[in-house]
């Protein structure tokens, strides 16, 4: 009998539940993470969200990479492996460096160019604590009637309040999240944010931010029991390298 009632209140969990998953670095369609690749496989999939991190070159090219060194991911006899991307000028990156897939490191323009075609939210991870004009731009060009689509994620807090500054001088960009990355989301405070993002976080925290009409997501949650335990915790959404599994056990 009580076997029954469990099953019963697991699929009116799944079905009353709106958690989407978003694919973490574009990754789950065997495509190499944060690749133009990777992205448009994403969007052809018609993901909920896609997340992509970003560095600034030494000129203030976003780049689309997750190290802070050009040393995973990419090949290049030339190339100046083992450096970092903020020391570095985007014409030489663009000259010796490519990814293991052959494809050129994408900027974020790139991006979002691709990104823009498809309904997918973005989440921009800033990996490096900036933000330039050009960013700003390059988003109110290419998302500007899918702003409110966007959010800004940073376990920086510093990087999110210039942001957050930004957005009282340029109304545009209120539509945008922030949302703050914390491995835990149970002592954060979250009053300047529109959301965290925790690798750990209580059931009871979930409901406790949301009634403040905050987001909550968890990351990077890959195996079934990990995306079923956070998804019976009511979040909003779950960050995630195995999109596919992730979509079907949560039933859209």
């Amino acid at each position: 009998m009580f076997k029954y009632l469990f099953l019963f209140f697991l699929s009116y969990q799944i079905f009353a539940n709106d958690t989407y998953c978003v694919a973490h670095r574009a990754n789950g369609f065997n495509e190499l993470e944060n690749s133009l690749g990777a992205i448009k496989e994403a969007s052809l999939n018609r993901v909920k969200g896609i997340e992509i991190d970003i560095h600034h070159t030494k000129d203030g090219v976003s780049l689309v990479y997750h190290d802070e060194k050009l040393e995973r991911l990419v090949i290049g006899s030339q190339c100046p492996v083992g450096k970092k991307i903020k020391d570095l000028l985007y014409a030489d990156i663009l000259k010796n460096c490519k990814l293991q897939n052959g494809e050129l490191i994408p900027t974020l323009k790139e991006a979002l160019m691709e990104i823009s075609l498809g309904n997918s939210k973005l989440f921009i991870e800033i990996k490096d604590n900036k933000i330039t004009s050009q960013d700003y731009l390059d988003i109110k060009s290419l998302f500007h009637e899918r702003v409110s689509q966007i959010s800004f994620i940073s376990f920086d807090s510093r990087v999110l309040r210039k942001i957050r500054d930004y957005r009282q001088k340029d109304p545009y960009f209120m539509m945008t999240k922030l949302i703050r990355l914390n491995s835990t989301g149970n002592n954060i405070n979250i009053r300047y944010y529109d959301g965290v993002d925790a690798k750990k976080i209580s059931r009871r925290k979930v409901r406790e931010y949301q009634k403040q009409n905050k987001i909550v997501g968890v990351y990077t949650k890959n195996k079934k029991k990990d995306i079923l335990s956070e998804f019976n915790k009511g979040v909003d959404f779950i960050t995630t390298d195995n999109y596919k599994v992730c979509k079907k056990l949560l039933n859209y």
